[in-house]
């Protein structure tokens, strides 16, 4: 068996067909990768991005910041289909819908964290009308997502910066950011 490890991005090509694979930073996890099949025009985006689900910001180490980063760079991937980690294989919607809930989260959640609400009443605060994300109920996943975003937001808040790491800045065949 062969090992390889990718740090940024691998071309792989057997003659006929092409296969990129990126890294695009830290996102779900720190090692999240993606496919592009620039020729079939499909993107395999792991958990990155999702069709009919929300995103799974509550693990260990997800970073919202650097995942809408991640997502804001695919949303440029020269594609017409989707493959997700989990949900339906689809339309690349699932990039742009993806991208949409963690921002509207994120922006919540940092709204909450800077007015000084406590943990305990995150969920009530959610429930307001002000808080609501269109398209998106109140369920566990939602707010198991918010809490963590929340744990996340103050400790920033309390912490000194740390330094990001560095990501590339496109997923497009050519390696050019989109236009």
């Amino acid at each position: 068996a062969t090992l390889m490890t990718v740090s940024e991005r691998l071309i792989l090509f057997d003659g006929r067909h092409r296969a990129d694979v990126q890294w695009l930073g830290p996102a779900h996890t720190t090692g999240d990768l993606v496919v592009l099949l620039p020729n079939e025009k499909v993107l395999f985006a792991g958990d990155l991005a999702l069709n009919g689900r929300l995103p799974d910001l509550h693990l260990p180490e997800a970073d919202a910041e650097a995942w809408m980063k991640a997502l804001t760079r695919l949303a440029g991937a020269p594609v017409e289909k989707m493959v997700p980690g989990h949900g339906l294989i689809g339309p690349k919607t699932g990039l742009a819908d993806s991208l949409a809930y963690i921002r509207s989260l994120h922006e919540i959640v940092v709204k909450l964290v800077r007015s000084g609400i406590a943990e305990n009443f995150v969920e009530i605060r959610l429930r307001e009308p002000d808080n609501k994300i269109p398209n998106v109920p109140m369920s566990d996943a939602h707010l198991k997502n918010a809490l963590a975003v929340y744990r996340r937001e103050k400790d920033k808040a309390t912490s000194p910066a740390a330094t990001p790491s560095r990501a590339p800045a496109s997923l497009t065949p050519s390696g050019k950011t989109p236009s």
